[in-house]
């Protein structure tokens, strides 16, 4: 797969059947301060159709270039999506998620430290340049080791999952209205 020139919305120009997309946001978390995702999406058409998505989370704004650790996530929660113990409206700590949507049935990994270090990964953002009207351009790369959840308990279910991205950076201001 290349990618040409990308688009103003940070989508990557396909130049085979798959569509890249990266978008990249601030969205207000439950107590109003900023938190930063990177949303990178994967659609391979036919004829093995696939939809894979890569959310990572940092719990605070992203204001210049450098590196951000990725702790681990369990599935207990990712099943609290309410008031405070939501991982999406309140992160309380960085995490990432990858997710297999299509083929039928899905899977997904969550980040996972090992058993001598609780770290799961690291975000870099290698270059962070202000736009001429608000906002931001970003680039950088993203690696995290993940536990894929249907076989959460062995250790051939663990991923690295890895990826690069130049994007703008949004504001989302209605992601986890109340």
């Amino acid at each position: 797969m290349g990618v040409g020139d990308g688009a103003d919305d940070g989508e990557a120009q396909p130049v085979s059947l798959a569509a890249p997309s990266i978008h990249t946001l601030y969205h207000a978390r439950l107590n109003l301060r900023q938190a930063f995702r990177l949303l990178d999406t994967l659609v391979r058409y036919s004829p093995d159709t696939a939809y894979e998505r890569i959310f990572v989370t940092l719990p605070d704004s992203v204001l210049a270039a450098g590196t951000h650790e990725i702790d681990s996530l369990n599935p207990q929660e990712v099943g609290s999506r309410f008031g405070q113990l939501d991982p999406f409206c309140n992160p309380r700590r960085p995490w990432a998620v990858w997710q297999s949507i299509l083929p039928a049935p899905g899977v997904q990994a969550y980040a996972h430290g090992t058993p001598t270090d609780s770290v799961a990964g690291h975000l870099v953002i290698t270059q962070y340049s202000a736009g001429a009207s608000g906002g931001a351009i970003i680039s950088g790369r993203y690696i995290f080791r993940a536990q894929r959840t249907d076989l959460y308990y062995d250790p051939l279910g663990s991923e690295t999952i890895r990826g690069t991205f130049v994007a703008p950076l949004r504001t989302q201001t209605n992601y986890c209205q109340g």
